[in-house]
């Protein structure tokens, strides 16, 4: 059971890091378009040219939610969804590793230890 899941986690991961670059390119992409002082400001980050920084600037961007002050409705939406893929891309990343059984498994020793 274990071993198919590892089959299947490999490729959700890869397939969703390609829609997690797809997304964040898309992001900077309006931001170039209809803000193109922020995105100087964020270091002009595209998917070629990309740094520590840039990608550090980035993300205090997004966040901070600075992208609110910006006062773009459809801007706001991809930034949070981009939040939201992010938080769910690294807990597919981790599931793996979580071990559900085993903290099951410790919960009910310490539920059922006489106090």
């Amino acid at each position: 059971m274990q071993n198919a899941l590892t089959q299947l986690w490999f490729p959700a991961l890869f397939a969703a890091a390609v829609v997690g670059v797809l997304l964040s390119t898309l992001v900077l992409h309006r931001i170039k378009m209809d803000f193109p002082r922020v995105y100087s400001d964020i270091g002009s980050p595209s998917l070629f040219n990309s740094s520590i920084k840039n990608n550090w600037l980035f993300l205090k961007f997004l966040w901070k939610g600075d992208y609110r002050k910006l006062g773009n409705p459809s801007l706001t939406k991809l930034c949070i969804l981009l939040q939201v893929y992010t938080v769910l891309y690294t807990i597919l990343f981790f599931a793996p590793f979580l071990q559900a059984d085993e903290f099951a498994k410790y919960l009910l020793q310490i539920c059922h230890e006489p106090r």
